[in-house]
């Protein structure tokens, strides 16, 4: 998918007169199912699916009071999902989002960036859990997000960026957040019973640059009800 837009927008008082303009270009979305899996790799991938999209927004707003501003935000993901031969699946993601803020206090920018990674599928019991009559399933999560921000003072309003403004611009914040989660059920009769470990780590790299880490470990079930003979059986 390609697009392009431009909007321009005018108001006038007896004080003021305003204009906006947002551009957004450009505007490119991908969507392929069903990628053609090379050869070599056949015996133990089925099946690949990519998405993607790719947007940046321009908005500049004049004024006859000198209240400009304007601000560039470009927004990009990529997907993939791999199906395999032994009935896994595998998905990643990536987004990012980049905005560049300038008016007469000064440039602001900010960048967020995650990345996410699933797998999941069904196994045999293991021969020692002779009480487990069903596949187990199993997932794997992982995610890692940052944020960054910087702020320079005193700028024009619109146009382009200085790269020695850009230098300038001091960042305040600076996270990264991690998150790794496995999960093991089975289905029983009349309910599922699992395990999941998970670890969340956070860190900051900006003041005293600390860091935490955080380990969970849980026991669940989820017991299945049926309202009445007929319909269709649910999770509680």
């Amino acid at each position: 998918d390609i697009g392009y837009s431009k909007t321009d927008r005018r108001s006038i008082t007896s004080l003021n007169e305003r204009r906006v303009v947002d551009r957004e270009w450009p505007s490119l979305g991908l969507r392929w199912r069903n990628v053609p899996v090379p050869g070599l790799v056949q015996g133990f991938l089925r099946d690949i699916n990519i998405t993607g999209k790719w947007r940046t927004l321009n908005t500049n707003t004049s004024t006859t009071t000198g209240q400009d501003k304007g601000s560039e935000q470009t927004i990009r993901s990529v997907g993939f999902v791999f199906l395999l031969t032994s009935g896994f699946t595998i998905t990643y993601d990536f987004d990012n989002t980049v905005s560049d803020r300038l008016d007469a206090t000064g440039l602001s920018q900010s960048n967020r960036a995650s990345h996410s990674v699933r797998l999941s599928g069904f196994v045999p019991p293991p021969g020692f859990l002779s009480f487990v009559k069903n596949d187990l399933r199993i997932s794997f999560d992982y995610s890692n997000n940052g944020n960054s921000d910087c702020r320079a003072l005193g700028g024009s309003g619109v146009g382009q960026v200085d790269q020695a403004f850009q230098n300038d611009c001091t960042t305040h914040s600076d996270q990264t957040t991690q998150n790794a989660q496995l999960a093991v059920d089975t289905d029983f009769t009349g309910y599922s019973l699992g395990l999941q470990l998970s670890w969340v780590g956070r860190a900051s790299e900006v003041g005293r640059r600390q860091s935490s880490n955080q380990f969970n470990f849980n026991i669940f079930g989820r017991f299945f009800f049926r309202a009445s003979e007929g319909q269709t059986q649910f999770t509680r």
